[in-house]
């Protein structure tokens, strides 16, 4: 299917801009609020919380700024514990502030938003800990957070994707905290390199680039990084067995297509309970561009509806086929 019109009118102003690895880390950091932030009047949630945690991880004190989303005052509500995408280098609570409203809103969630450490300043595995360690610490307080420690689930856009599938592999392999459910949008799951077919085709031109994904590994990754980490990359783990349920979305013109929804495979070979949907003419990143994309609109309602589905009272399974739009 040829691009959407309105994916390809961003690709056509993005063509005029400096591309994103030619900038500073400040000037890449400061473009990227001032394209995803906005002056127009956010959708409307019931309770907003904006908290500083300090939490111990590897024996260091972080203070880590979350904001808490919920939708309906209540007892027991889901919680989905939400991870920004942004390379591990760019973006923040601001720049996913409307995707969290309207995911808690849509799925009847509360939404924790974490403003996990970024890179250069922090590289791996220091974002991931830290989204891991506050899943935990969400888990251990759900009940002051009025959430229901059963009905918690992980996701993220991007290479908040990639944190989320990361720490749904460490909650199985430390037996905690449980997780129910992860949503993966668009997510980055292997190294750049030597690529799939995907990154081949469109390693230009299509938002995303395979230069910039270098620039964003080159920021995030330790000098002496292991490629086999599954926690780093989440396609080469040794197993995909004993996962959450899990909702796989990919776009048909993202380098990152191919590795996503490999990933989607080996969770269904291993046993685990996956849906995945491909969004036709869509670049990487239009669910953050909905309000520009009518498709991403579309796809981030749908992701909140099945994240309500999932989210229902002694709802173990996704029912369905697995779902593909080529």
């Amino acid at each position: 299917m040829p691009i959407d019109p309105q994916a390809r009118k961003i690709l056509d102003e993005g063509i005029r801009l400096p591309a994103l690895e030619t900038l500073s880390v400040a000037a890449a950091r400061k473009r990227c609020r001032d394209t995803f932030c906005t002056k127009e009047i956010p959708e409307h949630v019931s309770k907003v919380d904006h908290r500083i945690l300090s939490l111990t991880v590897d024996h260091a004190i972080y203070n880590i700024p979350v904001r808490i989303y919920t939708p309906v005052p209540g007892p027991a509500l889901p919680v989905l514990v939400y991870f920004h995408g942004g390379g591990f280098v760019v973006n923040n609570l601001d720049t996913h502030d409307a995707i969290c409203r309207n995911l808690a809103n849509t799925a009847g969630c509360i939404v924790v938003s974490v403003d996990y450490a970024r890179s250069p300043e922090y590289r791996y595995p220091v974002a991931l800990k830290q989204c891991y360690r506050v899943t935990t610490w969400v888990a251990e307080n759900a009940t002051l957070l009025g959430a229901d420690p059963f009905r918690i689930a992980v996701g993220g856009d991007s290479s908040g994707g990639t944190l989320a599938a990361g720490v749904s592999l460490m909650a199985r392999d430390l037996e905690a905290p449980h997780i129910c459910f992860q949503l993966l949008l668009y997510p980055a799951l292997d190294y750049y390199l030597p690529g799939t077919d995907s990154y081949e085709t469109f390693s230009t031109g299509y938002s995303l680039t395979r230069e910039t994904m270098r620039w964003f590994f080159s920021l995030y990754l330790p000098k002496n990084f292991n490629r086999e980490d599954p926690y780093l990359f989440p396609v080469r783990a040794q197993r995909h067995d004993n996962l959450p349920v899990t909702h796989i979305i990919t776009a048909e013109y993202d380098p990152l297509r191919d590795e996503a929804e490999r990933y989607a495979g080996l969770l269904e070979k291993s046993g685990s309970v996956v849906t995945l949907k491909r969004y036709s003419g869509m670049i990487h990143g239009f669910i953050l561009m909905h309000r520009a994309i009518d498709i991403g609109k579309k796809a981030l309602k749908e992701a909140g509806m099945i994240l309500k589905k999932q989210f229902k009272p002694g709802n173990k399974n996704i029912q369905g086929e697995r779902i593909s739009c080529l």
